[in-house]
């Protein structure tokens, strides 16, 4: 247990800062181009599996505001 948490702060830490934090949208045929995307839904669904929670994240991005 010792060693799967320290192997997960590991590799939290080792995730670059500059991608952590922001999302972008763009058109792999403009070359790089890109603009500020958002999150527009999250849905969290969480049900019982005998003994267990089976859990699953829904996420919508969008475009919007963009010349997407």
């Amino acid at each position: 247990m010792k060693h799967l948490l320290l192997a997960l702060l590991f590799a939290a830490l080792s995730t670059p800062a500059w991608g952590t934090f922001s999302l972008r949208v763009g058109d792999p045929r403009l070359g790089g181009f890109t603009q500020q995307g958002t999150i527009e839904e999250a849905v969290l669904s969480i049900k019982p599996k005998g003994l267990y929670l089976e859990y699953g994240l829904y996420l919508t991005f969008s475009a919007r505001g963009t010349p997407y």
